[in-house]
């Protein structure tokens, strides 16, 4: 009787434990909210892809926890387009792209995978304004 109570305590006490480490046991992530460029914002202050660079992100159910991005701008000056890779990479608008004008406007991460974010000002988007992210499942780890 007491070996099965010394196993029971030891399973408990590693069960706490592990909540305590990183990720714990689920490895649950909350959700994050990002202002692009930071106090900036989205212009040509800091190349939107440096700003990106030292950031994982991981999607959310989009009931429950989700990550979103706040674009803030010059609505009069700018935009913020969701385009494809070819749009990214060319700073060109490709068909079907959504376009976004409010000055400040907000993009979730609804699914894993490749997002592209530019800009229809073509000098603007050759200078910094476009984004490329990946949206990781919350159980992957770098």
């Amino acid at each position: 009787m007491a070996r099965s109570s010394a196993k029971a305590a030891i399973a408990t006490l590693l069960t706490v434990i592990s909540f305590f480490l990183p990720g714990g046991l689920t490895h649950h992530r909350s959700p994050t909210t990002y202002i692009v460029g930071n106090e900036f914002g989205w212009d040509l202050s800091i190349p939107a892809d440096t700003w990106a660079s030292d950031k994982t992100f991981y999607i959310f159910s989009v009931q429950t926890n989700v990550n979103q991005f706040i674009f803030r701008y010059d609505y009069q000056l700018d935009n913020m387009l969701v385009v494809n890779q070819t749009g990214y990479e060319t700073c060109i608008p490709n068909e079907g792209y959504i376009e976004y004008n409010t000055g400040e406007d907000m993009i979730q991460l609804a699914y894993g995978g490749n997002y592209f974010i530019g800009t229809a000002t073509p000098g603007d988007c050759w200078g910094g304004m476009k984004l490329a992210i990946n949206a990781l499942a919350p159980d992957n780890k770098d």
